[in-house]
């Protein structure tokens, strides 16, 4: 038995509910395989997700965000050879080609790569979650 947060943690339960929540999430469970509609994935992504217009990288920006130490516009196309700084009290989601990316606050992250393709990504502070494309 662990303890977390001064609560304790059964590993046993831990790793079956992590296997769970995998099962659900590729199998789309959680995103609209059990009726989720628009209004709902509005409700968690904070608008409703449409394909992005192209030229454009940034779903939804809040706060300080600078993209290569400039500020962020949000018509802005972020390549894969951007540095990103997202501030206290902010958040970023974009996408780099077919992948898409939430960027959370207090996070300076560096991708290595070329246009659309990041090779490599550097996270020197903060929490990103990545979600990519086939």
């Amino acid at each position: 038995m662990n303890i977390e947060n001064g609560l304790p943690i059964d590993p046993t339960l831990s790793r079956q509910r992590r296997a769970f929540l995998m099962a659900a999430l590729s199998n789309g469970a959680l995103i609209g395989g059990l009726g989720w509609n628009q209004a709902a994935l509005a409700g968690w992504f904070g608008k409703t997700p449409k394909p992005m217009p192209a030229g454009h990288s940034i779903f939804d920006m809040r706060g300080k965000v600078l993209i290569n130490g400039r500020n962020a516009q949000q018509d802005q196309l972020i390549s894969g050879n951007d540095r990103i700084e997202v501030g206290r009290a902010s958040q970023l989601i974009y996408a780099v080609g077919n992948n898409a990316y939430v960027v959370r606050e207090k996070t300076i992250l560096e991708m290595q790569g070329r246009d659309l393709f990041v090779d490599a990504m550097r996270l020197i502070s903060g929490a990103v979650l990545g979600v990519f494309g086939k």
